[in-house]
């Protein structure tokens, strides 16, 4: 059953299974396309935010190394400034104070 559903998604599956069907199907998935895995879970029930789903939010910039920057708020112009200067070497990083723009919710 388990390479029926690993088949229908376009994975792999082997004749070699271990003791159990855990360490099988997480060796079948390892290599899989995000796309692939997001349907497989699908498929078996999970569901998700449509963020998961492919949409990043806007502070990620495209092809970049993504980096949290954690700090105090005491440090939180410095963090802006670091976060700057990282896209000169191509690293994307999340600030934030700068980032997120707060809600009741978010500061609670």
């Amino acid at each position: 059953m388990i390479d029926v559903a690993l088949e229908q998604f376009g994975l792999p599956t082997s004749d070699q299974w271990g003791s159990s069907g855990e360490p099988y199907v997480l060796e079948m998935i390892k290599r899989a396309q995000d796309q692939a895995l997001i349907d497989l879970a699908l498929h078996v029930g999970y569901h998700f935010e449509a963020s998961v789903a492919g949409i990043d939010p806007p502070f990620w910039r495209k092809g970049m190394l993504r980096l949290f920057i954690s700090h105090l708020a005491a440090h939180r112009e410095f963090a802006k400034q670091l976060q700057e200067a990282l896209l000169d070497y191509g690293i994307s990083a999340f600030v934030a104070h700068s980032d997120i723009e707060p809600t009741k919710e978010w500061q609670t």
